[in-house]
């Protein structure tokens, strides 16, 4: 079977290049112990692409079913104003999915 082998275990260089992030980053994250996991060999840190994929994986965002096009929260609550004129409690986008209730 011809043609080069995957590598099996990257470098912090290549780390950062996969998942789009500074070397710096990496390192910061080794040191809050945040990140995808990594392998210590003496002082030299690698990452094994497995983890990398994995860790890209746990961190996707899928969407909310159901939700239209336009993606925009819409408020819940209603709230009066002095005036008397019935109003969004919060501006569009304001609040957390959870709180607005609803996907328009």
């Amino acid at each position: 079977m011809a043609g080069s082998i995957p590598k099996p275990l990257m470098v912090p260089d290549e780390a950062a290049a996969f998942l789009l992030v500074s070397v710096e980053t990496l390192a910061q994250w080794r040191s809050q112990r945040r990140g995808p996991p990594y392998i210590k060999l003496g002082r030299a840190v690698r990452y094994r692409v497995n983890d990398l994929e994995g860790y890209l994986a746990e961190h996707t965002v899928e969407p909310l079913t159901g939700a239209m096009p336009s993606g925009r929260l819409v408020a819940h609550d209603q709230k009066e104003s002095r005036s008397g004129e019935t109003r969004p409690a919060r501006r569009a986008g304001a609040c957390s999915e959870a709180q607005q209730g609803r996907i328009v």
